[in-house]
C-alpha cells in the first residue's frame, strides 16, 4: 500500500494541474495533458495545433531532503530528449527546497542562458551535468521551489476562480471552493486513465466543469493602459471614508500570507496594532484577515486610494509568463510585485 508521501505527491500534482486548467480557461492554451506519454510530463498545456506550450514536472520533497543538481539535470535531459519545439517551455515545480548546487550554479546558469548572457563558467558547469549549453531549449526552463502544498494551492485556485466567475455573476467563496474541488477531482481521476486521450481535458471541457462559458472569458476586455487610467480616475473620484481601520496583525508560518511581528512578554503573547497604511511600505505578500464586520473591505478600499496617490495603482502585476493581468477587485487587489492584499 502506498504511504502518505505517495498520496501527498499525487495531491500536489493534481492541485498544480488545477492552476494549469485555469490558465487554459483564460486562453493560454487549448488542452490540459495529465501524465503525458513521455515520462517527464506530469502535466502540460497544448495549443490548438497540439504542439506543447508548457511541460510541467511537479514533485514533492520532504525536508531536510532537497533537490540535487544531478536529479534536476536528469529531468532536463529527459525533456530535451523529447525534441521540444521552439515555442515550448519546461517547468519543474516542487514544494521542496533546492540543494546548494541548484541554487548556486544550475538555476543561475539557466536564467543567464534565457537572458542570452551565459558565461564560460556556466558552460563548463552545464557540460559537467551532461547538458548542452548550445541547446537553446535550456533557456526556456523554469525551476520553482518551496511552493505551497496541495491544499494551499487549491485555496489559491478558489480565490482566482472567484475573479474569473465575476464575468458571469457573483459567487460565494464556499461555492468557488466546491467548483475547484470538482476540478481537482477530475484531474485526479483523469490522470489515472489508461489511454492518453482520456488523460486530456480540452478548454471547452474545463469551461463546462467550472460553469463559465468560453465566450465569457474571451469577450472580457483586456487590461490595457487605457483601462488602467480609467481605473485610477475612478478611485480618485470616489475615495473611501477618512477613518483608517486598525487591524490585529500576527506573524504566521507557511503559507506566508502574513508577515507581521508578534511580541512575547512574560511568557504571554500580546497582539500589536498597526495602521493599515503601513502595509504600503512592506515588500511582502500579505493578507487582511478577520471576522465579518472587522473592516477588511473598507481597509482594502482605503489602501487602493492611498496607493493611487503614491503612484502604486493599479497593479501592473504580471503573471508567470510576463503577461499583464487586471487588478482583482472583489477578492484580491494587486499592485507592484510582491504586494497582494486579500479581503
Amino acid at each position: 500500500m502506498a504511504g502518505s508521501d505517495t498520496f501527498r505527491g499525487i495531491t500536489f500534482q493534481a492541485a498544480y494541474a488545477v492552476g494549469l486548467a485555469l490558465d487554459i480557461l483564460e486562453g493560454k492554451g487549448e488542452i490540459l495533458v495529465l501524465e503525458g506519454a513521455e515520462d517527464v510530463v506530469d502535466a502540460g498545456i497544448l495549443g490548438a495545433d497540439r504542439e506543447p506550450i508548457l511541460t510541467v514536472q511537479a514533485k514533492t520533497k520532504v525536508e531536510p531532503h532537497s533537490w540535487a543538481s544531478g536529479e534536476l539535470a536528469g529531468v532536463l535531459r529527459r525533456w530535451l530528449a523529447t525534441g521540444p519545439p521552439v515555442t515550448s517551455r519546461f517547468e519543474f515545480a516542487s514544494d521542496g527546497s533546492l540543494g546548494p548546487g541548484v541554487v548556486e550554479h544550475l538555476r543561475p546558469a539557466l536564467l543567464r542562458m534565457g537572458e542570452g548572457i551565459l558565461g564560460p563558467e556556466d558552460r563548463e558547469y552545464l557540460r559537467k551535468q551532461d547538458l548542452d549549453s548550445a541547446d537553446e531549449a535550456l533557456g526556456r526552463v523554469t525551476i520553482k521551489s518551496r511552493l505551497p502544498g496541495g491544499r494551499e494551492l487549491l485555496e489559491q485556485a478558489a480565490l482566482r476562480f472567484l475573479t474569473l466567475h465575476e464575468r458571469v455573476g457573483q459567487m460565494r467563496v464556499e461555492e468557488a471552493r466546491d467548483v475547484i474541488f470538482r476540478l481537482f477531482g477530475e484531474t485526479v481521476l483523469s490522470s489515472g486513465e489508461r489511454t492518453a486521450e482520456s488523460r486530456e481535458l480540452s478548454r471547452g471541457q474545463i469551461a463546462e466543469l467550472v460553469g463559465i462559458p468560453v465566450e465569457a472569458i474571451d469577450a472580457a476586455e483586456a487590461w490595457s493602459e487605457e483601462i488602467e487610467a480609467r481605473y485610477i480616475e475612478a478611485l480618485k473620484k470616489a475615495p473611501p471614508g477618512p477613518a483608517w481601520t486598525l487591524l490585529n496583525l500576527l506573524e504566521a508560518e507557511r503559507p506566508a500570507a502574513l508577515a507581521f511581528v508578534k511580541s512575547e512578554e512574560g511568557g504571554r503573547q500580546e497582539k500589536k496594532l498597526r495602521s493599515a497604511l503601513d502595509l504600503l511600505d512592506l515588500g511582502q505578500n500579505l493578507s487582511l484577515v478577520g471576522p465579518a464586520g472587522s473592516g477588511k473591505t473598507t481597509t482594502l478600499a482605503q489602501l487602493r486610494a492611498a496607493a493611487s496617490e503614491r503612484g502604486l495603482l493599479p497593479s501592473g502585476w504580471q503573471n508567470s509568463d510576463g503577461q499583464s493581468s487586471p487588478p482583482r477587485a472583489r477578492c484580491v487587489s494587486t499592485w507592484p510585485p510582491s504586494r497582494r492584499y486579500t479581503s
